[in-house]
């Protein structure tokens, strides 16, 4: 069964100190919280996505040395804040590889709902993270993680 981690990306600089907002102190410190609690659980990954978008990078970054040390980190269009799931969701089911998807709400919590089904919604905050396994087309949720305050 393919491990899939759903992460939304950390905590962003604002437009003012950082026009393509970048990740802020607090995002990547977040963000390597989160990957090392998936790391100690025995997460790996062969395959990292993300939007594209600057905040999401460098969380995909930080995802990739701590779950997928030599994955392949790929910027791919439909993982966007406002785009449809249906691409996504397709794809992941057809995965016979661990990866890991690095995005925005609400698009990432839209997924989990597809992926999951009706009445699991599931909040995620900057940084956080929930770890799917796949069996045959049923999805489970593993586990769900945050940046500790």
């Amino acid at each position: 069964m393919p491990d899939v981690v759903i992460m939304r990306h950390g905590h962003a600089m604002p437009t003012e100190a950082d026009p393509d907002r970048g990740l802020s102190e607090t995002g990547r410190y977040d963000s390597i919280y989160v990957a090392d609690q998936l790391a100690a659980t025995g997460v790996r990954v062969r395959k990292i996505l993300h939007s594209g978008k600057k905040r999401a990078a460098e969380t995909a970054a930080i995802l990739t040395e701590r779950v997928g040390p030599g994955a392949p980190v790929e910027a791919r269009d439909g993982l966007g804040p406002n785009d449809e799931v249906e691409a996504i969701a397709a794809e992941l089911e057809a995965e016979t590889e661990s990866v890991a998807v690095v995005g925005h709400l609400p698009h990432l919590e839209i997924l989990l709902v597809r992926l999951l089904g009706k009445g699991s919604a599931v909040s995620l905050g900057t940084s956080c993270a929930v770890h799917l396994k796949r069996d045959g087309t049923s999805w489970t949720s593993i586990g769900r993680y945050a940046p500790h305050r």
